[in-house]
């Protein structure tokens, strides 16, 4: 049976790479990131959760809807990558897929190596956004992950987080 894997976290936070890591596990695997309607908002773009980034990513996440039904029929792993806000971001792929799902992992290291991962980067990074980070990162240990893995990636190595979420899909 094809896996269905959610990866969520703040920017920084590895999402990409572990995605990245997981469907280059053999030759069945799909990375879909829904990340790209954001960047907006991080590059200065964009202020907040406007009408039209909302719209936006609702449109996105039910195009990935779609493809994910596609793939996983064709019998192929499914790794769809996602922000962690607003409230009830994935509330579709939870409802559609939770008879798929093989693993849900919230990656959450500490405010300080989000910051120094985004800064690392070398990205022009709005300096608006990253003030509105501790406030993000508030929100997030405030939310309720029930269902999911919350990893403290803090420490972790790319190799170690997807070591860690491979142990939990039962890879060896």
């Amino acid at each position: 049976m094809p896996k269905l894997i959610l990866i969520a976290g703040l920017p920084g936070a590895g999402k990409s790479t572990l995605a990245n890591q997981l469907t280059a596990q053999g030759d069945r695997g799909v990375f879909l990131s829904l990340e790209s309607v954001r960047e907006p908002i991080l590059h200065g773009i964009l202020e907040g959760f406007t009408a039209e980034l909302n719209r936006q990513l609702v449109d996105q996440r039910h195009a990935a809807s779609t493809q994910t039904i596609q793939y996983l029929a064709e019998g192929r792993d499914v790794v769809v990558e996602d922000v962690c806000l607003p409230p009830g971001f994935l509330a579709q792929f939870e409802r559609e897929f939770r008879t798929a799902l093989s693993l849900m992992v919230f990656l959450n290291p500490d405010e300080e190596v989000l910051r120094s991962r985004l800064e690392a980067r070398g990205e022009a990074y709005d300096v608006n956004f990253l003030r509105t980070l501790p406030d993000m990162y508030l929100k997030t240990q405030r939310a309720r992950w029930e269902g999911w893995q919350v990893l403290d990636t803090s420490e972790h190595s790319p190799d170690d987080t997807f070591a860690e979420v491979a142990l939990k899909l039962g890879w060896s």
